[in-house]
């Protein structure tokens, strides 16, 4: 099985970056973007194993299934076609996420 990253998904992903690196200019504090960057890289490898470790719990659209990280913090929305999972969108868990689908 291949997981394929959307274009959607990486954008979450590339905003919740975009969001640390301010933050961190804001309070001179470097390692709050060292953090995000560290945590997007967890996101990038739980989101690479769903090839094997799909969850099938179902999520909001018809055909998609969800996948909370194992902080809990984020949400994987995917999709699977065949051998394939599409990750459609990554969500903090704290946002109201449901009502952006």
């Amino acid at each position: 099985m291949t997981v394929i990253w959307k274009p959607t998904a990486l954008e979450d992903r590339e905003q919740v970056l975009e969001k640390a690196l301010l933050l961190a200019i804001a309070r001179t504090d470097p390692h709050i973007l060292a953090a995000a960057v560290s945590r997007d890289e967890g996101i990038e490898r739980e989101g690479d194993g769903l090839d094997g470790l799909a969850t099938f719990e179902r999520g909001p659209e018809p055909g998609s299934y969800v996948y909370t990280t194992r902080d809990g913090k984020f949400v994987l929305l995917y999709s699977r076609d065949g051998h394939f999972v599409e990750i459609e969108r990554v969500y903090p868990t704290r946002s109201n996420w449901k009502s952006t689908v």
